[in-house]
């Protein structure tokens, strides 16, 4: 594991303490879509909040194939293939992706008035 952390094509971001991994893909960063779910929001099934965003979100849906690629992240246990994407999925409207109808509380900075 000492090996992903010193390759800084493959090296761990940080975001609120929680790690996301990355990797270098067409010479710009690439981060795993499940990481940066579970890193913004409150649960523990990045999968299902996944699958709940696409359907709330018809132009997610539709554009997914074209915003998230599979590609081989090197882990502890060795490479696996994994959903990632640029920061094109992270720059997207917060409530647009992620809001507390699934269960989960409201990332910081939330204008609607959810409510913890």
């Amino acid at each position: 594991m000492g090996e992903i952390h010193q390759n800084p094509e493959t090296r761990i971001a940080l975001f609120q303490r929680k790690e996301i991994r990355r990797i270098i893909h067409d010479n710009e960063w690439w981060f795993v879509v499940e990481d940066v779910v579970l890193a913004l929001i409150d649960s523990r099934d990045a999968k299902q909040y996944i699958q709940r965003m696409k359907q709330r979100d018809p132009e997610l849906q539709k554009g997914w194939v074209q915003i998230v690629h599979t590609l081989s992240v090197p882990t502890g246990g060795g490479p696996q293939n994994l959903n990632c994407s640029n920061t094109t999925i992270v720059r997207r409207p917060q409530h647009q992706s992620l809001h507390p109808s699934d269960g989960v509380n409201c990332t910081a900075g939330c204008t609607r008035a959810c409510g913890p």
